[in-house]
């Protein structure tokens, strides 16, 4: 399958970095184990998130193609020609009454599936699907990083790569956050909560993607995929939105690249993907 997406690599200078302290110590050899698991995790979501670019963009490509193609004239008249056709037949049975625009739909659909041509919605959920992959790889590399911060062990100018991450994408756990609880925000509710009356999300004016809408109106937008750009309302009551592009990607990349390389290395080099 053809496609623009770069394959970002990782080089990791070694096999186990060394953690802060002595290198004799039982706890610090068992520590540096243990960072060096929670590395090659971000390496693995950094390329999840790749990954789920690569297929993203051809799959939203190919709806986009799809879309189109519905609203060509010689696909909506031979689609016409054909439900004609089966509410003529429905018309000569003569028996239980049907509504013939609801049977007749269902019919089409059918036939349509059993040739192989997926229902519309399901085409528009595929490129969804790999922009919420996105969207979680991301926001799981930024968690590790934010353990990884926390971790006495860690050099600092490897924390100060970490932190580096939630400056690029400040509005990257909001936006997950929303993706991850539908059940609160459909109702327009923040999570987590001690009290329903206290978690009402009062949403601001929203003036994007050909919406309009005042403030305090209660204007739910879930997973709503407009280009590149996966929106939600998040707590804050604002629709925001997080880009599942290369350009994120291209601003992930050396942010890894730098905080691994502040490590101190021992044992053998390693390249990812592999």
């Amino acid at each position: 399958m053809a496609t623009e997406t770069t394959i970002y690599e990782i080089h990791v200078p070694g096999s186990l970095p060394l953690a802060k302290g002595s290198a004799h110590n039982a706890e610090i050899y068992i520590k540096a184990g243990e960072i060096d698991r929670l590395i090659l995790w971000t390496i693995k979501t950094f390329h999840e998130a790749n990954a789920a670019l690569h297929l993203f963009n051809i799959l939203n490509n190919e709806y986009k193609k799809d879309f189109q193609s519905i609203f060509e004239s010689k696909n909506r008249e031979r689609k016409n020609k054909r439900i004609d056709e089966i509410r003529a037949t429905l018309r000569k049975r003569n028996d239980i009454a049907v509504d013939e625009l609801t049977e007749s739909d269902l019919i089409y659909n059918r036939e349509q599936w059993e040739r192989g041509i997926l229902p519309h919605s399901f085409r528009e959920n595929f490129a969804l699907i790999q922009a919420r992959g996105f969207l979680f790889a991301a926001d799981t590399l930024s968690q590790i990083l934010n353990v990884l911060i926390a971790d006495p062990y860690i050099p600092e100018k490897a924390k100060a790569s970490a932190r580096q991450f939630k400056i690029e994408f400040p509005e990257l756990r909001m936006v997950r956050n929303s993706a991850h609880h539908t059940e609160d925000r459909i109702r327009s509710l923040k999570f987590p909560r001690k009290k329903i009356e206290d978690a009402i999300i009062h949403t601001k004016e929203v003036k994007k993607f050909g919406i309009h809408a005042r403030e305090g109106i209660g204007l739910i937008m879930h997973s709503n995929l407009q280009d590149n750009t996966l929106t939600y309302i998040t707590e804050d009551g604002n629709a925001t939105g997080f880009d599942i592009t290369e350009a994120n990607l291209q601003k992930m990349h050396p942010i890894l690249q730098e905080f691994i390389n502040s490590f101190d290395w021992r044992s053998f080099e390693q390249n990812f993907p592999q």
